[in-house]
């Protein structure tokens, strides 16, 4: 008789996982130090002054976010904007790993899947986009930062959280589909959250106090996704 072999698991997925484990481990590192100072005041109800200084819109918010140059707040903003293209990197194969899984999953959907990649390749180019443009702000004096350096960073980012959000939400799909109960329920759950942090996330390009918490609930599909994909096979 033929022993019983066990079938190992996909490639495909586990990459997807460990890629998903990548983000939380970048995100972690983004939040420890070094850390910004009191005198970094962000603005528009965001506590992060990451957060905040992608969506200034002037100059004295560019000022109370970062204060003027030389100062230690500017290079701290330095350090995340470095530590952030390992992020987009990370972030950029999930969204393109997902869509596939999707595609190959459900057929049907594979415009969806095509879309996704689209959208979540377009945000991560202009997420590189925007750090350049806030590097070369970090890199200038309040006196030589112009409106049109500032814009280019509050335009940049509104466009890439519109598409790294519409990627979001619909690979979110790809959790949402699975249909089997029992420990699968927990596979459904991410889908959620990935859905709730693609809604509350549109949502905040018009209110940007929400960032905050839909970047935290990301963060928790990411979460997700990683134990998911690595340890619960689906």
């Amino acid at each position: 008789m033929v022993p019983h072999q066990m079938r190992r698991p996909e490639p495909l997925p586990r990459a997807a996982g460990f890629l998903a484990l990548l983000c939380v481990a970048v995100l972690v590192l983004m939040e420890a130090r070094p850390s910004f100072t009191n005198a970094s005041r962000p603005q528009n109800g965001i506590s992060d002054p990451v957060l905040s200084l992608q969506m200034a819109h002037n100059l004295d918010q560019v000022d109370a976010v970062l204060g003027d140059s030389p100062s230690p707040d500017r290079e701290v903003m330095r350090a995340k904007q470095y530590e952030d293209f390992a992020f987009i990197a990370c972030y950029a194969a999930l969204y393109l790993a997902l869509s596939i899984l999707l595609a190959r999953k459900y057929p049907w959907a594979r415009p969806i899947a095509v879309i996704a990649a689209v959208a979540g390749v377009g945000a991560a180019a202009l997420d590189v986009r925007e750090n350049f443009a806030i590097l070369r702000v970090v890199d200038s004096t309040l006196a030589a930062t112009t409106p049109s350096m500032i814009d280019a960073i509050h335009h940049t980012s509104l466009i890439k959280w519109a598409l790294g959000f519409i990627a979001l939400g619909l690979l979110s799909l790809y959790f949402l589909w699975e249909r089997r109960g029992g420990r699968f329920r927990t596979v459904r759950a991410v889908g959620v959250i990935d859905a709730a942090a693609a809604i509350l996330g549109l949502f905040s390009l018009y209110d940007h106090s929400v960032l905050p918490f839909a970047a935290g609930l990301i963060l928790l599909g990411l979460c997700g996704a990683a134990f998911v994909l690595l340890w619960l096979p689906f």
